[in-house]
């Protein structure tokens, strides 16, 4: 499996926290709290060699790449030179060195959270789409929505269920990735939030290729990336 970690949003330098991926959370930057707290990396089914960071100029991009290279050696970085529309066309950047015939991962790891039951889990990738979810309503975060127990919308910043987006998506393969990218493309009208696309609301595409996007729970959520926004 493949993981795409975008790394060059607007809000990824905060005025009095510093660049959001290096602060501190219990004694580590939260990119590696985030990273190396998954499940599929503390048991080794992914490493350092299967990370893409997405990053951009300017907005700690030195700093953050020093501390990429020496923590994640043999990890590959793509630099953007300036702002995209959207989380979804920066890891589009990243796609391109994707394994076409892997699963693909886009991990925003802004989020903190124990995912039990991963090794179950981790079998529905291969129908399609897999979203770890918390219960909220707060509207800071992308929404599922369920019909008869069946992921049936996906939303950003819009409360469509109790089911909040944990930030971390996985598409059965880039390929699938890319045609559900092209899906919100083609419905930005309706899928997008403020003029820009996110990766959340790709689910959609999923959804209309015919596969199935399957939501489990995670507990012991820790939104730490809200500070940042």
């Amino acid at each position: 499996m493949k993981i795409i970690v975008p790394l060059a949003g607007p809000d990824v330098v905060h005025p009095r926290h510093g660049v959001r991926a290096l602060y501190d959370v219990g004694g580590q930057p939260l990119v590696a709290a985030a990273l190396e707290g998954r499940p599929w990396f503390r048991s080794g089914e992914t490493t350092a060699q299967d990370i893409i960071f997405i990053l951009r100029e300017g907005g700690g991009r030195d700093e953050l790449a020093g501390f990429l290279n020496g923590r994640y050696a043999g990890a590959r970085q793509v630099t953007l030179s300036q702002l995209t529309a959207g989380a979804m066309y920066s890891v589009l950047a990243g796609a391109a060195l994707a394994d076409p015939h892997q699963p693909l991962c886009v991990d925003l790891v802004d989020i903190l959270y124990q995912w039990d039951d991963w090794a179950a889990a981790r079998p529905l990738i291969a129908e399609g789409g897999l979203v770890p979810v918390f219960d909220s309503e707060d509207p800071a975060y992308s929404y599922l929505r369920r019909e008869n127990g069946q992921v049936v919308e996906a939303a950003e910043k819009r409360v469509i269920s109790r089911e909040a987006s944990a930030g971390t998506y996985f598409f059965e393969n880039s390929g699938l990735f890319l045609r559900a990218a092209a899906h919100s493309m083609a419905h930005a009208d309706r899928l997008a939030f403020k003029g820009a696309l996110f990766v959340c609301p790709m689910m959609n595409g999923v959804i209309a290729e015919g596969r199935r996007v399957h939501a489990a729970a995670v507990s012991q959520v820790q939104p730490v990336g809200k500070l940042f926004h």
